[in-house]
């Protein structure tokens, strides 16, 4: 499962050109649907969603952490975190509180000063 704000995205786009094994799903945050870099290719690669915050569009208004409990569960799922640490870290404690173990969450943290 790949979760992913702004540029966060960058190594998932990456993972899609190198690996033909896709995930479970993905969600992408962004804060203008304009800013959703390489949305269209990652929806043909693995089923995608994307929440847009600042702005009204055909897709979810709000975060990515309002769409968590639309993601398919399963035990043995591995969860990659990439982009704001505000995001990150809701994420992962949504993750915790849910039954998902620390060994199954993988972390990206970008800093905002």
């Amino acid at each position: 499962m790949f979760l992913a704000t702004g540029t966060g995205i960058a190594p998932f786009l990456s993972y899609m050109q190198t690996f033909s094994k896709s995930p479970v799903h993905c969600l992408y945050g962004v804060r203008r649907e304009a800013d959703a870099v390489g949305f269209s290719s990652l929806r043909e690669f693995c089923p995608s969603l994307l929440a847009v915050s600042r702005e009204k569009t055909s897709h979810h208004y709000g975060r990515i952490t309002d769409l968590l409990g639309r993601l398919p569960s399963c035990s043995e799922t591995h969860y990659y975190c990439c982009g704001l640490e505000n995001m990150v870290n809701e994420v992962s404690e949504w993750l915790q509180a849910n039954d998902v173990g620390l060994r199954q969450i993988h972390r990206e943290v970008f800093f905002h000063s």
